[in-house]
């Protein structure tokens, strides 16, 4: 009779790990962007870690980067993007790659809200929105913005960076 409780208890964690689907989609200047392949990972960057979600979707790349030390404290967190400082990174930043041969889009406003995350588990879920500006350089006309809306990610597995262990 015990080996047949441990048999369900077993069926039903599967069944409850198995439910718990990845998710990571946004729009882009209104059309849908839904992740084909993605890689979490917790990198270092001016001594700061950070998450870093990489979203591919047929040659199109979008990154978001998310500041580590404000994700302690009761849940949900909210993180404001501010231009960088000298020395200081965004606690929230969102880059857009469309084209390999062009210029990437960055963060000019935007904001990101942690609704679970889990440090023991590398498990991570939340929303944002964003307002990317095409970088051009050298060039005094209006540069070309974009708005990233109903971002979405949910139950994305990050691990750690080689050499951060």
């Amino acid at each position: 009779m015990k080996h047949y409780k441990l048999y369900i208890l077993i069926f039903l964690l599967i069944t409850t790990v198995s439910n718990a689907q990845t998710v990571f989609s946004c729009k882009i200047d209104g059309d849908e962007f839904v992740a084909k392949n993605f890689d979490a990972t917790q990198i270092k960057m001016l001594n700061t870690d950070y998450i870093q979600i990489k979203i591919e979707n047929d040659g199109k790349l979008l990154f978001l980067y998310l500041k580590m030390e404000k994700l302690k404290g009761e849940l949900p967190v909210k993180l404001e993007y501010s231009e960088p400082k000298e020395n200081q990174i965004p606690d929230v930043e969102l880059v857009w790659a469309p084209n390999p041969d062009e210029p990437q889009w960055n963060s000019i406003e935007g904001k990101a809200e942690i609704t679970s995350f889990n440090n023991e588990t590398k498990t991570i879920s939340g929303t944002f929105e964003f307002v990317v500006e095409k970088m051009e350089y050298g060039t005094k006309k209006k540069k070309p913005r974009l708005d990233v809306e109903d971002g979405v990610f949910k139950n994305i597995i990050y691990k750690l960076e080689e050499g951060t262990h």
